[in-house]
């Protein structure tokens, strides 16, 4: 039964959900595919199932408020645009993900999801 045979907890980030899985925290864990390049990378497979995979919706969400001037969201969009993100933190992985525009129907898989009862 929905919300009575398990319970969600945030755990911070989506290494920390890979970490209270490995350490039988949880049962289960959400995250993003640079945690499943991990899995891969670091030979964990045998350790932990991939269950199900979703079609990937964009990483880092930066949002202005509308209050904002729109030449300064222009502005803002337009340096973070030339921005990558580091993963640095996780050695055996070198991965930079350069920062895009995301749009409202990338989305959609998780209105999918969320409409479907996960």
């Amino acid at each position: 039964l929905p919300r009575q045979d398990y319970q969600i907890k945030t755990v911070g980030s989506h290494f920390s959900c890979l970490f209270q899985l490995l350490l039988h925290k949880v049962d289960a864990c959400a995250s993003i595919n640079l945690v499943i390049k991990a899995i891969e990378t670091l030979h964990m497979r045998n350790r932990v199932r991939i269950l199900a995979q979703s079609d990937e919706i964009p990483g880092a969400v930066f949002v202005a408020h509308s209050r904002l001037p729109q030449h300064l969201r222009t502005s803002l969009r337009d340096r973070l645009s030339q921005t990558t993100l580091d993963h640095s933190l996780i050695p055996s992985i070198s991965i930079s993900t350069p920062l895009t525009t995301a749009f409202d129907h990338q989305y959609d898989v998780v209105r999918t999801l969320l409409k479907n009862g996960l």
